[in-house]
């Protein structure tokens, strides 16, 4: 079974689907099943992947709206028309960009199934902005992209919310899961942690992720026990200097930017971290809250995070309603209070839950088992898969 996976933007740089699909393809091998990904990224330089024979990586240009919007070439849609004809099944990752109609409508040429991967583009925080562009692209293309397809989703929490968006589609969640090599080395290296106590910000500095108002609120704790340590690649929208104004005096002292970090290096802040924050607008799913659970790390997560149902009953940490900047600082001041007998309770149980919730192997099987209904019905509504709420 060829599968044929096609995004935009999937470079490392943009983080849950990149990685997201590097778990499609792993779990595809497991049960030998030959994949091939295509990204229509702004900058193939950028992305590592382009050096990897499955992937085909495709420069664009800019359309009439912009480079969001981008066209590809006559030749080159041709070519890659011919990937999908000789896939047997289309999963699309991200919403609102040219990939998406293109690989949909390609896909209903040739009478190849489709899984929709919205990555959280369906929550409700994304309508925010932009919002009658994107409410009158989802009308116009609904029936194209949503009339006997699935909708895969990375949790239940992600998949209520979206059906504000699309309605009574088939769809179904599905945990992403921990490679099996985090979970070796999460199982095998010991926790070192360190004093004054670490608690980490992982992920890229944008605003969705509410980096600079978790580290004006972690300044205004004034909490000699405790140092927040960021890690992640800058944007546009929030730079190194962004951060160094937002922590003031406290810039390399008790606030301390690590920069973007290679996956060993990154595991070895884990190893020394007490905790984890992420009080992000969105999170569809939240790879670095698995992660850090997977090491033994309690976490402090929003509710927008949706993984907060795995961790409120799982004990694994504080989930916490955030509206604004002095929510954060409440949750710190609970959180930060907590005593090392308290932290390594609420660690174990983040680890035990990491465990059962995102096991690679028990994805690995359910994922190819999606793929097998959908191509064996050939597009037909399958029973198996229930309607969202």
């Amino acid at each position: 079974m060829n599968i044929l996976h096609v995004a935009n933007n999937a470079a490392p740089q943009f983080g849950g689907a990149f990685r997201s699909i590097g778990l499609f393809r792993k779990a595809a091998v497991e049960h030998n099943n030959p994949t091939h990904c295509i990204s229509f990224d702004d900058d193939p330089a950028k992305n590592p992947s382009v050096t990897e024979k499955d992937w085909s990586v495709i420069p664009t240009y800019k359309g009439a709206l912009g480079r969001n919007y981008a066209l590809i070439s006559n030749r080159t849609a041709r070519e890659l028309s011919e990937r999908v004809e000789s896939s047997d099944i289309v999963c699309i990752h991200l919403l609102y960009r040219y990939h998406v109609i293109w690989a949909a409508r390609c896909a209903r040429r040739f009478g190849k199934p489709l899984i929709i991967v919205p990555h959280g583009g369906l929550d409700p925080y994304v309508f925010t902005y932009r919002s009658i562009r994107k409410r009158a692209w989802l009308k116009v293309y609904h029936n194209l992209l949503f009339r006997d397809s699935l909708v895969l989703y990375a949790t239940d929490r992600e998949r209520e919310k979206a059906a504000a968006a699309v309605g009574n589609v088939a769809a179904k969640s599905l945990f992403w899961p921990m490679d099996e090599e985090t979970c070796y080395l999460a199982d095998t290296l010991p926790r070192l942690p360190s004093t004054p106590r670490r608690l980490l910000f992982v992920g890229r500095l944008h605003p969705c992720k509410r980096v600079l108002e978790t580290v004006r609120a972690f300044c205004r704790m004034h909490d000699p026990g405790w140092q927040l340590v960021v890690i992640g690649p800058e944007s546009r929208e929030i730079s190194s200097e962004n951060l160094r104004a937002a922590a003031g005096a406290e810039w390399n002292h008790s606030v301390v930017y690590r920069g973007a970090l290679d996956r060993p290096s990154l595991y070895a802040e884990y190893r020394g971290a007490s905790a984890l924050i992420l009080a992000s607008h969105k999170e569809n799913f939240g790879h670095v809250v698995a992660e850090a659970m997977r090491f033994g790390l309690p976490v402090i997560i929003s509710e927008d995070v949706d993984l907060c149902t795995v961790v409120r009953q799982a004990g694994a940490g504080l989930v916490v309603p955030v509206l604004s900047e002095n929510d954060i600082l409440d949750g710190l001041a609970s959180f930060l209070r907590s005593t090392p007998d308290d932290l390594e309770k609420l660690g174990q149980a983040a680890r035990s839950a990491a465990r059962e919730k995102f096991d690679f192997r028990t994805f690995a099987d359910s994922y190819n088992t999606i793929l097998e209904t959908l191509v064996n019905q050939q597009g037909r509504q399958t029973p198996e898969i229930h309607k969202s709420p």
